[in-house]
């Protein structure tokens, strides 16, 4: 299944620039939906655990850090999950959505949907297809994509997160936001970043921090001393 595997550099990439233009064009947002460049750097930079990164020149004068050695394992077995997810969607965009960002929006989500329907295996690209529906506002497209990359990938943790993080913070369904991060959690237990998500989220959200103790303690069980999860526990006392 080599052929099947795919580094994600290139969708870590390309969420980056997205999350990185919203950050700057979409200044109106509450502060956690404010800070999505911070919630790359905790999935993607705080996580020593992953790998290490290199800069990345995306053109126009902005640079970006991303992680080396992502790699995704597909689903077993002949053909993808059916019924795929529709590969006709338009985005619908959210009132304030920056017009440089909705062009940006437009011209890549065609294109990704055209490549996905001559290999709907390209796990990394419905990834950014769901970011993209995501910086866009519509929160059902973003959902629609990221469950089907689950279920192309249904032992990956990346597209639960995302998930989970959508409906903590945008949707604030703290319910389906507990699901996603547990099986996020199940799928990849050492990355810190999953855990440290699910804690903030109990003490922004829910305004519970017991869990969200709990949380860091199940984190640190699982990866002792993480600097990361460290450094989060000494907020809570």
């Amino acid at each position: 299944m080599n052929s099947q595997k795919r580094n994600l550099g290139i969708g870590i990439v390309a969420l980056l620039l997205l999350i990185g233009l919203y950050f700057v064009f979409d200044t109106s947002k509450e502060k956690k939906e404010n800070t999505a460049l911070e919630d790359v750097q905790a999935t993607q930079a705080l996580s020593a655990d992953t790998a290490s990164t290199t800069i990345v020149d995306l053109g126009g004068g902005i640079t970006t850090t991303v992680p080396k050695g992502y790699t995704v394992e597909m689903v077993k077995g002949s053909g993808v999950p059916q019924p795929i997810a529709s590969l006709t969607r338009v985005a619908v965009f959210a009132p304030g959505v920056d017009p440089r960002v909705k062009t940006l929006i437009e011209t890549k989500v065609p294109e990704l949907q055209a490549v996905l329907k001559k290999d709907p295996t390209k796990f990394d690209y419905w990834i950014d297809l769901g970011t993209y529906f995501k910086v866009a506002g519509d929160y059902a497209g973003a959902k629609l994509y990221w469950d089907y990359a689950g279920k192309l990938a249904p032992t990956d943790y990346i597209s639960y997160g995302n998930l989970a993080n959508m409906y903590a913070y945008y949707l604030k369904d703290m319910v389906n936001a507990e699901k996603y991060y547990n099986q996020a959690i199940k799928n990849g237990p050492t990355q810190s970043y999953l855990y440290i998500q699910l804690a903030e989220s109990y003490r922004d959200v829910s305004k519970d921090i017991v869990k969200a103790r709990a949380v860091v303690e199940k984190g640190l069980q699982a990866i002792p001393n993480n600097p990361a999860l460290l450094e989060l526990k000494n907020t809570f006392n």
